[in-house]
């Protein structure tokens, strides 16, 4: 290939002359440069949602702390089978979520706080209303006040019991897909050691790790869990006189 001669200050300039085979060379270097870096930046966005879902989680204790201050030190307690009210519902006036109706949170095209950044949602339905995706699941024990860890005063070791983690659609196998709720007949998301059969399994989304929010406000990510199912994260406890796994 030519470029064609040009005359500068009254001289010819000589003609450049590319190669094809050089030119395939310069297109060759691109890509491989690319290759190495395009894994680096996805890491680089993945560790960012990472961080970010951590950062959703701490905001969740400073309101599980303003619930708990205004209701007497207990935590969201469970529902009864009529009002479906569960721990979502009760923490929404303490977080940045718009509405507590479902007909107007169906009109919002976009996830909220309750949907972990790296999450993928599972069914029609929360593709349909994004803003109800959940990918998160409180601790049914503090919800049901077995072993009488319903009050925050009255855990013995709140830095090592779990309040929230993430939580993945185990229906689906699926474990980094989330759930769909808000005020309908089925439940929020909660999890547990032995309950909750359906929500017990963590939303591995970290690079197989998960980000927990424990009773005394701190947020850690673990990618180490114990060999009971469905893999408690190492070093956690569910309850009072429980089993520290």
């Amino acid at each position: 290939m030519k470029k064609l001669s040009q005359t500068e200050n009254g001289r010819n300039c000589e003609p450049v002359i590319f190669t094809l085979i050089e030119l395939l060379v310069v297109i060759a270097i691109i890509a491989i440069l690319a290759s190495l870096l395009l894994p680096a930046l996805a890491k680089a966005r993945e560790a960012a949602k990472a961080i970010r879902c951590a950062s959703q989680l701490k905001e969740f204790g400073t309101a599980t702390d303003a619930y708990l201050s205004d209701y007497d030190g207990c935590f969201p307690a469970n529902p009864n089978e009529t009002n479906y009210i569960y721990w979502d519902y009760r923490l929404m006036p303490y977080i940045a979520y718009k509405t507590r109706s479902r007909t107007a949170a169906n009109l919002i095209n976009q996830y909220s706080i309750f949907h972990c950044p790296s999450g993928m949602v599972a069914t029609a339905e929360s593709y349909a209303y994004p803003y109800r995706a959940r990918g998160y699941g409180f601790n049914g024990y503090l919800c049901r006040n077995i072993n009488n860890s319903g009050r925050i005063s009255n855990l013995k070791n709140s830095s090592l019991i779990i309040t929230m983690t993430e939580i993945g659609n185990f229906s689906s196998g699926e474990l980094y897909k989330e759930l769909w709720t808000f005020m309908r007949s089925n439940q929020a998301p909660y999890i547990d050691d032995e309950y909750y059969s359906n929500y017990i399994y963590y939303g591995r989304r970290h690079s197989g790790g998960v980000n927990v929010l424990f009773a005394d406000g701190h947020v850690k990510k673990t990618n180490n869990f114990s060999s009971v199912t469905p893999g408690v994260p190492t070093g956690t406890q569910w309850q009072n006189n429980g089993t520290i796994y």
